[in-house]
């Protein structure tokens, strides 16, 4: 898969991930966290129950790909899915 991949048109290929330490990234990191964080202190459970490090990580990227989002479902979605798409609009200004 590698070598085709290789000599395949540049064009044909998915556009790569953005820089998780460009600054963006980390400004959007720091927005979700905060608000799972928050979140999960009104509910008094870690934030990890609530959404784990790589699935912030996936919102910021799907963010800055200009991506759909895959947001959280269930009662988890129900907790999280507003404070989320606040945080990252806010960041998005």
């Amino acid at each position: 898969m590698v070598k085709q991949a290789q000599h395949c048109d540049e064009a044909t290929l998915p556009s790569p991930w953005p820089d998780p330490m460009h600054p963006s990234f980390k400004s959007r990191f720091k927005a979700l966290k905060k608000a799972v964080t928050a979140k999960a202190s009104d509910l008094g459970v870690a934030p990890e129950m609530l959404m784990r490090r790589r699935d912030i990580e996936t919102l910021v990227m799907q963010d800055l790909a200009g991506e759909p989002f895959s947001w959280p479902t269930g009662w988890r979605g129900e907790c999280l899915n507003d404070a989320l798409a606040q945080a990252l609009e806010e960041r998005s200004l």
